[in-house]
């Protein structure tokens, strides 16, 4: 059995899971095996296939912790993602297995480990840490965003085979209509239909893409 060690102030250690956010070895453990969570899982009855049950999740996720599969392996990491969270398998697992934290943990650790090209290294730090980490940075960038759509230069580089020799036609193409105006959080009001006699206050968490790119809905 793996047991998680201290292997410095602020990382630990389970088989081949290391770093700051590691799986729950006692959760992972708590697993009987029993398959009631196989008719609950939607990944599963599309596919038929035991690993994409969280039930096999959680046999690879062991693995890993028993260093008998690596935490990089393919299969790994195509489990992990393929899986939906939900959650709908703990609301009828008899064991009380916290199946939602080991699936972020294992994710957590694929992102910490995974090997980037200097690309991808760039793109996530301004994509992460520069642009979705300040909303006024990001409404200016989508404002342009908007232009480029609405002017036509979107359709002018992706005929020209500009996007296509910067990696980014599949962005492009996937990229939604920009809604004319964003949401300022604080500053939109809404009145409902029909007025009641006793008004009642909602509050909209609107995030920092919904608000921008989406709204319109």
């Amino acid at each position: 059995m793996a047991v998680a060690e201290l292997t410095d102030a602020n990382l630990l250690r389970l088989g081949g899971f290391w770093g700051k956010d590691i799986p729950d070895d006692d959760l992972l453990r708590a697993c009987v095996h029993c398959g009631m969570c196989l008719p609950a899982c939607p990944t599963y009855r599309l596919t038929g296939q035991e690993m994409s049950s969280p039930r096999g999740r959680l046999w690879l996720m062991r693995a890993v912790a028993d260093d008998r599969l690596d935490l990089l392996d393919p299969l790994f990491d195509e489990q992990m993602y393929q899986c939906l969270n939900c959650r709908a398998c703990e609301a009828v697992c008899p064991s009380g297995v916290h199946y939602g934290p080991l699936v972020e943990a294992s994710r957590a650790q694929l992102e910490q480990h995974r090997p980037r090209t200097l690309r991808d290294r760039l793109l996530r730090r301004v994509g992460l840490d520069w642009l979705f980490a300040d909303s006024r940075r990001l409404r200016r960038i989508v404002s342009l965003l908007r232009f480029s759509q609405r002017s036509g230069l979107n359709a002018f580089a992706r005929k020209a085979g500009i996007l296509n020799a910067m990696g980014m036609e599949d962005l492009e193409a996937l990229t939604p209509k920009i809604s004319r105006r964003p949401l300022v959080p604080g500053r939109e009001r809404w009145s409902a239909e029909p007025v009641t006699e006793s008004p009642r206050r909602a509050r909209l968490f609107n995030g920092c893409v919904m608000g921008t790119v989406f709204a319109n809905t």
